[in-house]
């Protein structure tokens, strides 16, 4: 069995996207395996001490690790750079674990797209794969589309904040009719945020601030539809105004359909700021949200056809229903593959993750490998 393993592009330029290291100790022997050409600083810059590796590196060579030692050469593991990927290597492999590059991810490798597309000669190539591509390609497509995930969700009974999407194609046919669409929108909801799909971390979002007058929101759509990342469309949502407030925004880490952690966020200042791993006193809001995820996480169970999932991230905010903090008011906020982990939170251990992560591509292996 070959199994290719896709890791991240290197470079200054991707500190932001792949900012989870794991530092290299006697404790974590994969690690050691990985080419010093590989290590770095924590903070992902190259001068100095280079004592860690890169969350992707990490979990890569962690699952080489584990293989070894459960298969010794029963399965030909590659881990390959995403520049370095083709339709070759696509070809004689039997699975292709793609989790840690995507077409959103920025910069997009200027190999791997065209001047109108970023990475669309990347997503390309994985399109051709078919069922040996893991994540499966139909649900990585709606994982990147805000606007076909929250209708998704909503469909299945799962809320999401009230949300309103436009198209870079209606904005082109009725320029005028779109914002007009989204101004009585903005008015009926009061304060509204604007999120591009295919956008990334907070980048070209929309704040209440931007649309208080419609000159504003104008401004925003056309400055989002002439982005060079070139952005299919925008969704709208309704500013829940007691968002982090008297409920924290949980993410919600899972391997499988096995809750891992959670980082809480508030907007006002908490111990360790406003950001952190959940405590016991957190333990009546995880509780609530963790039932909520499990809806989120059974609703895309069909996607997988049998095999394990591997990473996903749920993040669930609250309320709805104002100053009610109740089943019926929490909301999917977001949901990720490749996510920021906040592995820092934890110290020189972080949560033993590259580890955990690696027992769970090998789960993932195993299943493809009973079907071949």
């Amino acid at each position: 069995m070959l199994v290719i393993f896709i890791v991240g592009p290197n470079g200054k330029a991707y500190i932001d996207t792949y900012n989870d290291t794991i530092k290299v100790t006697s404790k974590r022997p994969w690690l050691a395996n990985v080419p010093k050409s590989r290590w770095l600083n924590e903070d992902g810059t190259l001068n100095g001490k280079r004592d860690h590796v890169r969350i992707d590196y990490a979990s890569a060579y962690a699952t080489r690790w584990l293989l070894e030692k459960k298969y010794k050469t029963e399965i030909d593991f590659k881990i390959v750079p995403a520049n370095m990927l083709t339709r070759a290597i696509i070809k004689k492999s039997d699975l292709v674990f793609h989790h840690w590059y995507d077409k959103l991810v920025r910069p997009p490798i200027q190999t791997m797209s065209t001047q109108a597309k970023p990475n669309s000669k990347y997503q390309k190539l994985i399109d051709s794969g078919g069922d040996k591509m893991f994540p499966p390609i139909k649900y990585q497509h709606l994982t990147y589309d805000k606007c076909a995930y929250y209708k998704f969700f909503q469909s299945r009974g799962i809320n999401t904040a009230p949300t309103v999407c436009v198209t870079r194609a209606e904005y082109n046919k009725n320029r005028a009719m779109v914002l007009n669409k989204i101004w009585r929108k903005s008015r009926e909801w009061k304060e509204m945020f604007g999120k591009p799909v295919h956008g990334t971390d907070s980048g070209d979002v929309g704040r209440p601030h931007d649309f208080v007058t419609k000159t504003g929101l104008e401004s925003y759509i056309a400055g989002v539809f002439s982005s060079k990342n070139r952005y299919p469309a925008i969704v709208f949502q309704k500013f829940m105004v007691d968002f982090e407030l008297n409920f924290p925004q949980i993410r919600l880490y899972y391997l499988g359909d096995k809750y891992q952690y959670s980082v809480v966020e508030w907007k006002t200042p908490r111990p360790n700021g406003t950001s952190r791993l959940s405590n016991i006193r957190d333990s009546r809001f995880v509780s609530k949200a963790k039932t909520f995820a499990k809806k989120v996480l059974d609703s895309v169970k069909p996607f997988y056809q049998g095999a394990p999932k591997f990473l996903t991230r749920i993040d669930v905010g609250c309320c709805i229903q104002e100053n009610k903090i109740n089943a019926d008011s929490l909301f999917l906020n977001e949901i990720e593959i490749l996510a920021g982990l906040y592995l820092f939170y934890d110290g020189v251990k972080r949560l033993n993750f590259d580890y955990k992560m690696g027992e769970q591509a090998l789960k993932v292996i195993e299943h493809f490998r009973k079907k071949i």
